[in-house]
């Protein structure tokens, strides 16, 4: 589980939380982190895509997505974003991704 803080500075997200689970995915936490601080490619420009759902279009956005984990060259991931507001207008996502098995 993840919440992430649309950051319009930089015009992405930025993760504010995140569960063990992800910790250990990312060899760590990516607490604080931009979206290009930690993610290249595809994933990076799909993660934008859906950043565009969730924090304009206040969608849920569900990703299927495959990417390098840990020591396993591949791995699907299903993620599930969910817009939520507070009451000074901050954009936030809270999230869960999981492995497909």
């Amino acid at each position: 589980i993840y919440l992430e803080e649309y950051d319009a500075a930089h015009q992405q997200s930025r993760m504010r939380l995140m569960g063990e689970t992800l910790k250990a995915q990312w060899s760590g936490s990516v607490v604080g982190l931009v979206t290009d601080d930690y993610v290249t490619g595809s994933i990076n420009a799909l993660w934008k895509q859906s950043d565009q759902l969730v924090y304009f279009e206040k969608r849920a956005a569900i990703l299927i997505y495959s990417l390098k984990y840990i020591d396993r060259s591949h791995c699907t991931l299903i993620d599930l974003a969910l817009p939520m507001d507070d009451a000074e207008g901050k954009m936030f996502a809270i999230g869960h991704a999981s492995q497909h098995r």
